[in-house]
């Protein structure tokens, strides 16, 4: 089912996970390599959902990296949630959010430290149910994905425009429509290959593929998610003059 007229920054893909034998380390807690293992099952679900329009394309995706901020141990045999949603985009990536939370028992020290503790909000623009406030923060995972058609990288705003995300219904639904068209006509692959730029430019009332309207929450989103990568390229090694 495709998210029509929905905001990328509304999208939300909750995933159930149980810190097990196998996957918890030698002092009791889940390991680090299972954050990566577990998100791996997530990010697919969320791309699944939200993006499966592109795939229906014969387009694939590409995962750039993944970076992980860890800040309080998941103990062993316990339930917690990763929660995704689309942190932003630029040119060439699309940034995945995922928070891996869990909920203390009432009664218990953490239950009583979370009530007596100010609510943490997720920043803007990501969407407040990314955390909710009877909730633990355990980890923050961002990964990077590209959109391919062979060898050629599609833009983001063109994959998630084939779902119909939009600011209202009639936004979301003049982008499918306009997606059908162009599938009817046999254009579709061709502005896949690399002939979007007529269609980034066509008006949003016209179902154009440029996602304009969510540019103030991108670029609020790409303050964080963007310096992620811009730190790592600065870490790449490069050849001699």
């Amino acid at each position: 089912m495709s998210p029509i007229g929905q905001s990328p920054f509304a999208a939300l893909h909750v995933m159930r996970g149980l810190a097990t034998l196998d996957d918890c380390d030698m002092f009791g807690h889940l390991s680090n390599s299972s954050y990566a293992k577990t998100l791996d099952i997530v990010r697919f679900q969320m791309l699944m959902k939200y993006v499966v329009s592109f795939y229906g394309e014969k387009g694939v995706t590409a995962l750039g990296g993944s970076d992980y901020a860890f800040f309080k141990e998941i103990p062993i045999l316990s339930s917690y949630e990763m929660r995704t949603t689309i942190g932003g985009w630029d040119h060439k990536w699309l940034y995945l959010v995922t928070y891996f939370i869990s909920y203390p028992k009432k009664g218990t020290k953490a239950y009583k430290a979370l009530k007596e503790s100010p609510p943490h909000i997720p920043p803007a623009p990501l969407p407040r149910s990314l955390l909710p406030p009877n909730a633990i923060l355990h980890c923050v995972a961002v990964t990077h994905y590209c959109f391919k058609n062979k060898r050629l990288t599609v833009p983001p705003t063109v994959a998630l425009s084939l779902s119909g995300f939009g600011t209202t219904p009639e936004v979301g639904w003049a982008r499918w429509h306009r997606t059908e068209q162009l599938r009817k006509e046999g254009k579709l692959k061709k502005v896949l290959s690399g002939h979007w730029k007529e269609e980034i430019e066509r008006s949003t009332e016209e179902g154009g593929f440029g996602l304009q309207e969510f540019e103030e929450d991108r670029k609020l989103g790409m303050v964080a998610c963007g310096k992620l990568l811009h730190g790592l390229d600065q870490l790449r090694a490069v050849a001699e003059a």
